[in-house]
């Protein structure tokens, strides 16, 4: 053979060499390529929900979305800002800092009194409300409460409540009562410094919720006067609604996951709500305040019952009402064009056709 041929050959093996190569590597390349879209995770959708840290149920609620990924297994990324009520709630809401807010229905109410671009979007759970009395309080009726001093986290569902009680057992409040304001965070320190008779700062009467109820029961710094159950609802900002639709149904059908794995997690999301609220007491506490909600008994996420009833719709109308006659508000709306009742349909359509597996939700 001859040499020219043999340089010939010797290039077009080089020459198939290479090609060979550069093929194997695009076939590595095309293969990480795929292999690194596979493993890329969808971008979250961000939602930003204000609540309650001291307020128990919701809190637990609350605590089940920021402790475990089932936000993320629902396309979002949550970011939490807790409040002491309801009030304070509102004025961010009201400035376009949270997309989503759990309230008690007054405050509720007064928030889309102010802002229409609020909707109620599902129940959140029913809550005790009281007027709690020193334990050796001479108060053994309303009635008694004439020339007496109240203190009441104002704007509240338990404010509401509160008043209606004075009313109609004959009293005018800030006539015949002393009504004053008093924050929700700030009710644990009169009842400390106060005596078995009187609170500090004059105070003979408190109108609070739980877990406060059912803690000053438990030590025996006070006893229940009065007490009735009220509405608490979720409310999602129709900014929030419009432009990310499908992520606002997402929100609603975690919310429900969330619900649930309270239910079967007591003791772990009693934990993540007291350590956040700081508040030391026995856990079975907790028991007692939740023991109002239909929802902890639910034996499946599909009883988890979060619907808007009429009832619920006519409540908050007479909350819509009452915010008015007081001029805690300038209008006085109609909450039944306040119902956002589209998206809660399609979350539970979801949640029928993709139901969760709590396997698969991970605690952080």
């Amino acid at each position: 053979m001859s040499m020219t041929k043999k340089l010939h050959n010797l290039q077009t093996k080089s020459e198939n060499l290479t090609l060979l190569t550069l093929i194997i590597l695009l076939t590595l390349v095309s293969v990480l390529f795929v292999t690194s879209c596979a493993k890329k995770k969808p971008e979250l959708t961000p939602i930003r929900i204000g609540w309650q840290v001291a307020w128990a149920v919701q809190g637990q609620i609350a605590q089940s979305l920021k402790h475990t990924n089932i936000m993320e297994l629902n396309g979002l990324k949550g970011g939490f800002k807790g409040f002491t009520y309801g009030a304070p709630l509102n004025e961010a809401a009201l400035a376009g800092e949270i997309d989503v807010g759990f309230l008690g229905e007054q405050p509720a109410v007064s928030l889309i009194a102010r802002n229409s671009k609020w909707k109620v979007v599902a129940r959140l759970f029913n809550t005790r409300l009281a007027i709690i009395i020193p334990p050796e309080s001479g108060i053994t009726q309303i009635a008694d409460l004439k020339g007496k001093t109240v203190a009441i986290p104002f704007g509240s569902t338990a404010h509401r409540l509160a008043l209606g009680w004075l009313i109609d057992s004959g009293l005018t409040p800030n006539k015949d009562v002393q009504v004053i304001n008093m924050d929700i965070a700030e009710q644990a320190g009169v009842v400390l410094a106060g005596t078995k008779k009187k609170w500090k700062g004059n105070i003979d009467a408190l109108v609070s919720w739980d877990p406060n109820i059912a803690i000053f029961q438990n030590k025996g710094f006070a006893k229940i006067l009065k007490y009735d159950l009220g509405l608490a609802v979720v409310v999602m900002s129709e900014d929030f609604m419009n432009k990310y639709p499908e992520a606002a149904s997402a929100f609603l059908s975690a919310y429900i996951e969330a619900y649930y794995y309270y239910v079967i997690n007591q003791r772990t999301a009693n934990k993540w709500f007291a350590e956040e609220a700081r508040i030391q007491f026995d856990p079975s506490i907790l028991d007692i305040a939740a023991s109002f909600e239909p929802n902890m008994k639910a034996q499946s996420i599909k009883s988890i019952n979060v619907n808007i009833t009429e009832d619920h719709v006519q409540s908050m109308q007479r909350g819509a009402e009452f915010g008015y006659s007081l001029k805690l508000t300038t209008v006085k709306p109609d909450m039944k064009t306040a119902i956002e009742g589209t998206l809660l349909p399609k979350a539970l359509q979801k949640l029928q056709e993709s139901p969760i597996d709590y396997s698969k939700v991970e605690v952080r």
